[in-house]
């Protein structure tokens, strides 16, 4: 099964100066791909940042402490709950990271997987706010990137 997009665009060089007749190239996929890969690296770098979560959880049942959430409005405690808690922040990591695997090899549904898993983002960091401010917007703007692509060729994603 073959998920890549083998869409072709021409280019005519036509700044020749009449010397030699203009020229054609198509530019295929890989040419255009520079932004999408770089958004794909981005978004994995995005699913590691998740494990802070992970980790202050674990952390948190290695110390018998708690970990705060809502501007320290709710306290987590017990190796049962921030064992869940440290689950959730992993499974978003992992599903940040499958997203950007899917943006690298550019499957047509890559965008609506992006706003789903920055939907899940968004609620956890919202929770765990003020500390995962920075992941907030950092989501915001991935929903407002994935939009942009399915405005700009919804023939794609449907």
């Amino acid at each position: 099964m073959n998920f890549m997009n083998h869409d072709t665009t021409t280019v005519t060089n036509t700044s020749n100066n009449g010397s030699t007749p203009p020229t054609t190239r198509r530019l295929g996929p890989e040419t255009r791909s520079a932004p999408r890969r770089i958004l794909a690296g981005l978004l994995a770098i995005h699913g590691i940042a998740h494990l802070v979560g992970t980790t202050d959880a674990i952390s948190a049942v290695n110390d018998n402490s708690s970990v705060e959430y809502l501007f320290g409005q709710w306290n987590i405690t017990g190796t049962g709950p921030l064992v869940g808690v440290a689950t959730l922040w992993a499974l978003a990591a992992a599903g940040f990271i499958a997203v950007g695997v899917t943006t690298w090899i550019d499957t047509r549904w890559w965008p609506r997987a992006l706003v789903t898993m920055a939907a899940v983002s968004v609620v956890l960091c919202l929770v765990a706010l003020p500390q995962a401010a920075i992941g907030t917007v950092i989501n915001i703007a991935l929903v407002a990137t994935a939009g942009a692509v399915t405005a700009r060729r919804p023939e794609r994603f449907t």
